[in-house]
């Protein structure tokens, strides 16, 4: 993972980065995805399922102009109240089968918020797909405690614009603070060195989720009694 960017790499880094190791853990089933923050579109535009339909919800006006062309529909906007109330009132595609949040919760000054927006869209059985960092990798801390210094990046799990950081028990913690059941959690980008390996063997294995950068969750809303 970059921690060191200049603008113009930086937004090649976020917005035309297209997640890849997320498709599996896209529900089989589904019959349309909406992805927020969906950058240019690449993720969307590397699932090769012609039968869903796909949407992307985009801030950034440029990226937004490269999404548009790869996917049904994509909407210039943020991810709020007005917007999802705006889909509520649809007559098509009201509801979706899964809602993708890759790189994004960290972002937002309010991510319980954002899942109870994604209640109200989500289809019977539908789930909450996320990508999130881990504040707890085992480079980044190793490098915190040796130069005594939380440091922000231009990218990365330090990056300036996180507002939010995350570790396995908080996402968990979140997830269901927000109504929802986790379906699955499992560490991604793993980078683990041989002095981590070693220190993870001898602590018992009591830290073997240190060596993920990020973390991939599915989960669905808490069905009502």
């Amino acid at each position: 993972m970059c921690t060191s960017l200049d603008d113009e790499n930086k937004r090649r880094y976020y917005f035309e980065c297209k997640r890849e190791d997320m498709l599996r853990f896209l529900p089989s089933n589904m019959i349309s995805i909406l992805d927020v923050g969906c950058a240019a579109g690449n993720f969307l535009g590397a699932l090769e399922r012609p039968n869903v339909y796909r949407a992307g919800i985009e801030p950034d006006v440029e990226a937004f102009k490269s999404a548009k062309a790869k996917m049904e529909e994509c909407i210039n906007s943020t991810f709020d109240e007005e917007l999802v109330k705006s889909i509520e009132n649809r007559s098509l595609h009201n509801r979706f089968d899964c809602i993708v949040f890759n790189d994004l919760l960290e972002h937002l000054i309010d991510p319980w918020g954002a899942f109870r927006l994604a209640k109200r869209i989500l289809s019977t059985n539908g789930v909450v797909v996320a990508s999130i960092p881990n504040i707890l990798f085992y480079s980044g801390l190793v490098n915190m405690i040796r130069t005594q210094d939380f440091k922000y990046e231009s990218a990365g799990i330090t990056d300036i614009t996180h507002l939010r950081f995350f570790s396995k028990k908080s996402i968990i913690r979140m997830f269901e603070e927000a109504g929802y059941d986790l379906l699955r959690i499992e560490g991604i980008s793993s980078a683990a060195s041989l002095k981590f390996k070693l220190l993870n063997f001898l602590l018992l294995n009591r830290i073997a989720d240190m060596k993920y950068m990020q973390f991939a969750v599915v989960a669905t809303p808490v069905k009502s009694m």
